[in-house]
């Protein structure tokens, strides 16, 4: 159980990393709320090793994590930064995952020479064979994506069924609008929100206050970028923004512009004083 690990109180950084990792890219996939604030914390471990090893994986969970949000911009930025790293020095199943994301980016300019052979199978469009490949490494998130790039409705309902099992809502909810698209009316539901068994998890700072719950809404701004937001109206510099949430300063710089973006504002205290106009009420502990 990874949110007991995560409660030990001398577990080494690089362990907590791993399971960090690991855990966030479960919640992205299964649609919990704190994804994003569990790989920051494993982002900022990361960083701190200045290792490849250790830096790659994050960066892939976080581009997974922004491709399932839609975000295809956020997606590349996360990817791109390990880029060139991962396609020079990185083993060939590193180069896949990252060759991988970046073309579900839009990036059509990635290696697929010396890849992992499901990753080249899938990014050729062979989905038959990468589908067999990852059901014969036991991988069924990854089968049941390139399932479900399938233009046969009934490969995309097997894809549909494997998410609903591993309790994948958002790849779920995708693969119903193909389904719809491909003129499927018997479509499995979605549940929303996520899974009630990771609800109000204490391994990780929760994703927002409630008092802030009004203002996403309103700015469509994540979990994280409420919490970065609120301590922007105490004047926090990215670097104290860093420390207090357990970041790097570069995701914190990335939260502030995407805060400003989303609030249409020019700057950092246009941002303060829109966020307090609006009721952002919660103060930093």
């Amino acid at each position: 159980e990874i949110r007991q690990l995560l409660q030990q109180v001398m577990l080494s950084s690089v362990t907590r990393m791993i399971a960090l990792t690991t855990l966030g890219q479960l919640y992205a996939r299964r649609g919990n709320q704190e994804a994003e604030a569990t790989l920051d914390e494993a982002a900022a471990l990361a960083e701190r090793t200045g290792k490849l090893v250790r830096i790659s994986p994050v960066c892939a969970a976080r581009a997974e994590l922004a491709l399932l949000d839609g975000d295809h911009r956020r997606a590349l930025e996360e990817a791109g930064a390990v880029r060139e790293a991962v396609f020079s020095r990185g083993n060939r199943w590193d180069r896949g995952e990252l060759a991988w994301l970046l073309w579900q980016a839009g990036d059509r300019d990635v290696p697929t020479e010396g890849i992992a052979a499901p990753y080249a199978m899938q990014i050729a469009g062979d989905v038959a064979a990468a589908a067999e490949a990852w059901r014969e490494i036991g991988c069924p998130y990854e089968e049941a994506c390139v399932l479900a790039a399938s233009d046969d409705p009934s490969t995309v309902q097997c894809a549909a069924a494997i998410f609903e099992g591993l309790g994948a809502q958002p790849a779920l909810g995708r693969v119903i609008q193909r389904l719809q698209a491909l003129g499927v009316c018997d479509l499995p539901p979605v549940r929303r929100g996520p899974p009630a068994a990771t609800r109000g998890n204490a391994a990780v700072r929760p994703a927002a206050a409630p008092a802030s719950a009004g203002l996403a809404a309103r700015h469509r701004l994540t979990g994280r970028e409420v919490e970065v937001l609120r301590l922007l109206t105490h004047r926090r510099t990215d670097r104290e923004i860093a420390d207090e949430l357990f970041i790097s300063p570069k995701t914190a710089g990335f939260h502030v512009a995407n805060i400003l973006g989303k609030l249409g504002v020019a700057n950092r205290r246009d941002a303060a004083t829109l966020a307090l106009r609006e009721g952002l009420t919660v103060h930093p502990s």
